[in-house]
């Protein structure tokens, strides 16, 4: 039996370490705390107790290899978050819900397998034995931590916290410690030098290509059309952390130390952008396709100072998209132009949703070749890339538009691309980057 059981504990090491490989995720090629367990289990007598003891803990180890390996897909994702994130599952992408029947059917075949096969009686392990696991576990892994190593420890060493880490004070939300492109919409107000007209777009999963010639194909659409501009700058900046981190970072200057916005107490958003330029006389409103249950922003949009928020039942003529249940960016470009049109001072806020991971949503043009760049045409990167071209073709379509003439436009990613293939894609991105795109339409 106890070669049996090492050969499962074995192969459930094995099967993890295939995973992330084939993905290019990091992962030791033996994570110690499985031999653990095996030694642990085998070294005392067998007893009720000490097997469901033993079946819990390679649960727990199991869920922990897996949630270390979800951190580097989403590095803003804390094991705090996870039944929160569950709320919002089954309105979420379909492939959302795929891996997460597969995490569930694995770790209950680990409980099925292990508590009717493996974790029965057993002879007690032999002296000889004992001393060369002791010397495999404790003496060879201090010379390769790539090698062979505690996931269990490095998890509770570096990711048992938010991802903010333990706050100093009872605020869920601090000063926002990160660049922004609308930190000069917050200087102008001072005096009161703002554009009467603004368009504040966070792009959603709007990274930074390493190759600035696959950066310059982007925003060609938009750079084509320079002479209509009074100006046009663009850039990036680093950030980590979740879409409504990012949207409180240009917002209110913020930065949430929670991912459950629901923790957070209406005193705590002030100052926000929004209230600021409607003590200006801006008329205010936030534009987002999906449902404004969805991180809770059907509460807190209004408390930082939106007078109109607009959300996918509010375009009943806009089509239907595959992310999170909500409506196509494409179609809300002409109610946006609508609203920036209709106001003589206009706030308009829009969370685009569409080019969310795993970035397969519907394209209606088709205008960035991966090919040329070197990708591969079903990758992660290329698929984003080409929903990030539709984004930006779009919007350039549109600023030919009388309606938008005389309008600042300000556009920045929330975070980078999650990517669920590092190994294909990597390379492609320059780390947590975001990038952002500001220009004025002339009058």
């Amino acid at each position: 039996m106890r070669y049996k059981l090492l050969s499962f504990i074995l192969l459930t090491n094995i099967l993890l370490y295939v995973f992330s490989f084939t993905l290019g995720l990091d992962r030791p090629i033996i994570n110690i705390d499985y031999l653990l367990l095996y030694l642990f289990y085998l070294f005392f007598n067998y007893s009720r107790w000490r097997k469901i003891i033993a079946v819990a803990s390679l649960l727990t180890i199991s869920s922990i290899d897996i949630l270390l390996l979800v951190n580097q897909i989403f590095p803003f994702v804390q094991v705090g978050d996870l039944f929160y994130l569950s709320t919002f599952i089954f309105t979420g992408p379909l492939a959302y819900q795929k891996w997460l029947f597969i995490a569930v059917f694995y770790l209950l075949s680990i409980y099925i397998l292990s508590s009717k096969y493996f974790f029965i009686k057993h002879e007690s392990i032999g002296s000889v034995e004992m001393p060369i696991y002791i010397v495999c576990c404790f003496v060879l892994a201090p010379f390769n931590f790539n090698l062979i190593k505690s996931q269990t420890l490095f998890f509770t060493t570096n990711y048992a916290q938010d991802y903010h880490k333990i706050r100093d004070n009872d605020e869920y939300l601090v000063k926002n410690k990160y660049q922004s492109v609308s930190r000069q919409l917050f200087d102008n107000i001072k005096q009161n030098s703002n554009s009467d007209k603004i368009l504040l777009i966070i792009n959603e999963s709007l990274g930074k290509a390493t190759d600035k010639n696959i950066q310059k194909a982007l925003l060609a659409p938009l750079y084509k059309y320079r002479q209509s501009y009074s100006y046009i700058e663009d850039g990036g900046f680093s950030f980590i952390g979740p879409t409504v981190s990012g949207e409180l970072r240009e917002l209110c200057q913020k930065n949430a130390t929670v991912m459950d916005i629901s923790k957070i107490d209406n005193k705590e958003f002030t100052n926000c952008l929004p209230e600021l330029l409607r003590q200006q006389d801006y008329a205010t409103y936030a534009v987002h396709g999906a449902d404004g249950k969805l991180y809770d922003r059907s509460r807190w949009y209004p408390l930082v100072g939106f007078d109109h928020v607009l959300f996918k039942e509010d375009f009943i003529k806009a089509r239907d998209c595959k992310s999170f249940a909500g409506k196509c960016d494409y179609d809300l470009f002409e109610p946006i132009s609508d609203i920036l049109a209709s106001k003589k001072k206009v706030l308009l806020y829009w969370l685009t949703l569409n080019t969310h991971t795993p970035y397969d949503d519907y394209l209606f043009i088709d205008g960035f070749d991966c090919e040329k760049f070197s990708l591969k045409n079903k990758s992660e990167a290329c698929l984003n890339f080409k929903q990030q071209y539709q984004f930006f073709y779009r919007l350039s379509e549109y600023l030919q538009d009388d309606r938008m003439k005389g309008v600042d436009v300000y556009v920045v990613g929330d975070h980078a691309p999650p990517i669920m293939s590092l190994k294909d894609n990597y390379s492609v991105y320059e780390n947590f980057n975001v990038s952002w795109i500001k220009f004025k339409i002339k009058q």
